[in-house]
């Protein structure tokens, strides 16, 4: 360890050079003293008091002066930019909500029928036609429903059960005897 005069230049080059020194050392470590604080925490993003309007705009934080241009820009807008805000967001408020509701398919009440008919969850009154096209019509149109599915009711059964190998009792014989799986009178012949 050097004599004094040396100790200046060995703590230069290990990084603890002494107080003339300090303000370069410290600029480049990001501690800079104080009058280099102000550039040093503008660039890390902590800037001191007369930096924060711009560091918090950049960041999304600004103070209360900045707060409405920098909600604005997140989405978070103050009370006076939150009627534009609901409608690009599908959330408008109440006198914008009946147009917002037929454009999303929760209509109020005098655009349901023809939402619900869009939807095929049509009212009383459209439900025949709806539930026509989708297969579950009402109780008049099931017949015809069920036997283009193969689960006709009861007088359609006979036939249905015939096409798909599942005959009713009268209809075993000639079913089961197609299929090799003749009931008991048959199956000596088989």
């Amino acid at each position: 360890m050097g004599n004094t005069e040396r100790q200046e230049r060995l703590k230069e080059n290990a990084g603890t050079e002494n107080t003339q020194h300090q303000d370069r050392i410290k600029e480049c470590a990001g501690a800079g003293n104080t009058e280099h604080q102000e550039r040093i925490n503008e660039s890390t993003g902590t800037g001191n008091t007369e930096h924060q309007d711009r560091i918090n705009e950049s960041t999304g934080m600004g103070n209360t002066e900045h707060q409405e241009r920098v909600k604005e820009r997140a989405g978070m807008r103050n009370i006076q930019h939150q009627e534009r805000t609901k409608e690009s967001t599908g959330m408008r408020n109440t006198e914008q909500r009946d147009r917002i509701k037929v454009s999303a398919g929760p209509e109020n009440t005098e655009h349901q029928e023809r939402i619900k008919e869009r939807a095929g969850t049509g009212n009383t009154e459209h439900q025949e036609g709806i539930k026509e096209s989708t297969g579950m019509e009402k109780t008049e149109h099931q017949e015809r429903i069920k036997e283009s599915a193969g689960t006709g009711n009861t007088e359609q059964q006979e036939r249905i059960m015939e096409s798909a190998g599942m005959g009713n009792t009268d209809h075993q014989e000639v079913i089961k005897e197609s299929a090799g799986m003749e009931n008991t009178p048959h199956r000596e012949k088989m």
